[in-house]
């Protein structure tokens, strides 16, 4: 009798996510996923996504993304209006980038503690950057090629292993928590793996690798799922501020693990670092690293826990 693999393509089929998966069987994260309540009373999922890591300092890339109930977002969001409104006076956002300015700053600690409220997962995945390609083991040109020949034209070999990995850690995590009535949304921040934004043939092909990609991982047919583009007036602030969550998440990551203490501990953003710490909130938060450990290259994937009374003692 041929023994059948106890894993779902592609699971099995590609050796990084068989490992990421086999250890999250291990530590219990796959049960918990696949039993969570949290969007329960949402037809609709909301994941967004943003990443770190590009800076040279930065020897990890992160990618941080949010899953959410719609309502329970919304409601996240009509706090965080009434607080930009209290401190700053005006719409303006957060991003881990521009911390330096200080009505931003000192909004950061509040605007944090009401994402805690959210019910929800926000799981960061953090790459070694010696680790250059998780889908191939020749080079980066050669997956570029294969895009190529799919007719998807102008992708340099980074963002095309950018692409990949983004795409399929997203719908592995959401195929792990969607029961089959869900609808489930995504939005990406709009950098390299996106384009211009759109209609722009970058964002076109994203979606088409997006549906691909989805349908691989999903198990039963949901109501619908699609990405959010061309958005405007208060729906684009709604996800912009959304998305503030994985991009502060995936910035101080890379900065963390990177050991670049120097980027981490300007503008306040310690503060982040402590509210990734704090695991008694609404918002689960899950973190893995790969690490490099040898030639070819090797990698260990393990869970990575911040220590809250360190982070307070570490000045």
């Amino acid at each position: 009798m041929i023994k059948r693999d106890p894993l779902p393509k592609p699971i099995a089929e590609i050796p990084w996510m068989r490992g990421l998966h086999q250890y999250m069987e291990r530590r219990g994260y796959v049960c918990a996923l696949e039993s969570t309540t949290a969007f329960d009373d949402h037809p609709t999922v909301i994941a967004l996504s943003d990443y770190g890591g590009d800076a040279n300092h930065c020897s990890y890339l992160t990618y941080a993304f949010l899953y959410a109930g719609h309502k329970a977002l919304h409601q996240w969001h009509e706090q965080i209006l009434r607080l930009k409104m209290a401190r700053c006076g005006d719409r303006r956002t957060i991003r881990y980038k521009d911390l330096c300015d200080t009505k931003r700053q000192t909004m950061l600690p509040e605007w944090l503690n009401l994402a805690n409220s959210l019910p929800g997962y926000l799981i960061v995945v953090a790459v070694d950057k010696r680790i250059p390609h998780l889908f191939v083991d020749a080079t980066g040109r050669e997956l570029a090629e294969t895009f190529a020949s799919l007719g998807l034209s102008g992708y340099t070999s980074t963002v095309a292993e950018k692409t990949l990995r983004v795409l399929h850690m997203l719908c592995y995590f959401a195929a792990l928590m969607l029961r089959p009535e869900k609808k489930f949304l995504w939005k990406t921040d709009e950098d390299d793996i996106a384009g211009s934004g759109g209609y722009s043939p970058r964002l076109r092909y994203l979606g088409e690798l997006y549906r691909g990609v989805m349908n691989m991982y999903i198990a039963h047919p949901l109501v619908e799922f699609g990405y959010a583009v061309n958005l405007t007036g208060d729906e684009l602030r709604f996800f912009e501020d959304g998305l503030s969550l994985p991009d502060l998440a995936a910035g101080a990551c890379a900065d963390y693990f990177s050991r670049a203490r120097q980027h981490l501990y300007r503008y306040r953003r310690k503060e982040i670092i402590l509210w990734l710490a704090n695991e008694k909130t609404k918002l689960q938060k899950i973190f893995f690293r790969f690490d490099c450990v040898g030639p070819g290259p090797m990698f260990t994937i393990k869970e990575f826990k911040f220590c809250l009374k360190a982070m307070k003692c570490d000045d």
